[in-house]
């Protein structure tokens, strides 16, 4: 049989180490997911762009985006393959590269429905993430209330088993106006 404190660590301690760890480890998740949060890559950037422009020339888009020119030159290749970003260029490498450069400010692009649905796609993700961490934020609440409210429903049962029985008189007058069988 347990003793007194025995009993009263498993209902109260137990549930609050419980709370305690689970609350812990979802903190340290949180905590590292936020801290592992980047900035926007610069293809979303792009993308922003070209979305709310109807044209813009080459040279426009990486000064509006700042890209640097590895993300230039990566962004050039992205387009003369079609996999962003529409164009009437054949080659659009080479027409932006010949006479040093001075065709990107008149090279043409446009965005088209592919380019569309890629960044709305990277905004419900993100509209998913945030909805994903409000849940867990309620979860961990639920949790919290749900410990509470055992711990105490426990200490109450605990109580009630050490009080004595009190029953008003007339139980009593009534009880004794009751014949009993006798085996």
């Amino acid at each position: 049989m347990l003793s007194a404190n025995q009993y009263i660590f498993i209902i109260f301690a137990a549930p609050l180490l419980l709370l305690a760890t689970t609350s812990a480890s979802a903190l340290l998740i949180m905590k590292a997911k936020y801290q592992n949060k980047k900035k926007t890559t610069w293809i979303i950037l792009v993308l922003e762009y070209a979305t709310s422009n109807e044209s813009f020339s080459f040279y426009d888009l990486c000064e509006k985006t700042k890209l640097t020119k590895e993300q230039k030159e990566q962004l050039r290749w992205m387009i003369h393959d079609k996999q962003i970003l529409s164009n009437p260029y054949s080659n659009f490498r080479h027409h932006t590269r010949i006479e040093n450069g001075k065709h990107e400010k008149s090279a043409m692009l446009y965005a088209g429905a592919e380019d569309h649905f890629k960044l709305l796609e990277y905004v419900e993700l993100q509209e998913a993430r945030a909805s994903s961490r409000t849940a867990n934020k309620f979860a961990i609440a639920a949790l919290i209330v749900s410990i509470i409210s055992f711990s105490y429903s426990a200490y109450q049962s605990k109580k009630s088993m050490n009080t004595a029985i009190k029953l008003p008189a007339r139980f009593y007058e009534v009880m004794q106006g009751i014949p009993h069988e006798k085996k």
